[in-house]
């Protein structure tokens, strides 16, 4: 199930064929927007998706930083569940999805949303 809706989010993006390699991970760097991951967490009773966007971030400014926590406050009601940090220079976003609800729509929602996440920062 889910290896098909990543199938069908890569052609929407315009590759023949996208799939996760034998980790359970595929990475795809997207110019002007950063390193866009999907991995695929085994889990009880179901597997769920993880979903991270990469981009570089000016640690010297902490306000960026704190924006960008901010956005993970349960009080803004995001419409995905998200988690956010900064390592090594880059800010990172992630969600997750669990199997049952994963499309290729559902993929590049997430994909915007992380995005957007990011760009407001």
């Amino acid at each position: 199930m889910i290896e098909h809706e990543i199938m069908a989010f890569g052609r929407r993006l315009g590759f023949e064929r996208l799939e996760l390699d034998g980790q359970g991970r595929v990475q795809l760097d997207i110019s002007g927007l950063g390193s866009f991951s999907l991995e695929m967490e085994e889990g009880k009773p179901s597997r769920t998706l993880l979903m991270h966007l990469r981009a570089p971030v000016d640690t010297h400014d902490p306000s960026h930083i704190r924006k960008l926590l901010m956005r993970c406050n349960y009080r803004h009601n995001p419409p995905f569940p998200l988690s956010a940090g900064v390592f090594r220079g880059n800010a990172i976003v992630m969600s997750r999805m669990p199997e049952d609800s994963v499309t290729a729509s559902g993929i590049e929602n997430t994909l915007r949303f992380l995005a957007d996440c990011l760009q407001a920062s």
